[in-house]
């Protein structure tokens, strides 16, 4: 059996075309990155989680995510 996440931890899924896709919530939004290979999309959410905990959220309609998610 696969081990289950915990709450928070984010999600990592296979898609048919080959690609992965991390999902990370912030505040009840959903953060998506489509990566070439499980390890990046992996690398992805831990880089996500660690933004978050120095504050990284949503700004009303306007998110400030642009300049987290570049690289």
């Amino acid at each position: 059996m696969a081990k289950r996440r915990t709450a928070g931890e984010g999600t990592i899924c296979q898609l048919p075309s080959g690609s992965w896709r991390a999902q990370v919530s912030l505040r009840g939004r959903r953060l998506s990155y489509t990566a070439k290979n499980q390890q990046a999309a992996r690398d992805w959410i831990r880089k996500i989680q660690a933004q978050i905990e120095q504050g990284l959220t949503y700004d009303d309609d306007q998110t400030t995510l642009n300049i987290f998610l570049e690289g």
